[in-house]
């Protein structure tokens, strides 16, 4: 099992995850607690699931989590 850090695609995910809380601080109260709360999980995600899918054994567990992964960045990519 590789160590998930020196994955490319994860970094990217930390890039985007504090690059989302970036951009939400700076919003109104009303916005950051609701869209931006929204995109911060959605952002949170992409990292995490990249970390989890990166324990997985089987190719078809990695393959579906890879799909998962594709979605959730879809999902964050939607709310801009």
């Amino acid at each position: 099992m590789k160590d998930f850090k020196k994955l490319l695609i994860w970094s990217k995910g930390m890039e985007i995850t504090r690059e989302s809380y970036n951009l939400v601080s700076s919003w109104p109260s009303f916005e950051k607690f609701n869209l931006g709360n929204q995109i911060i999980r959605a952002a949170i995600s992409i990292p995490s699931n990249i970390a989890e899918g990166n324990s997985r054994r089987s190719e078809k567990d990695k393959k579906d989590l890879s799909k998962s992964h594709w979605d959730l960045l879809l999902n964050w990519k939607h709310k801009f």
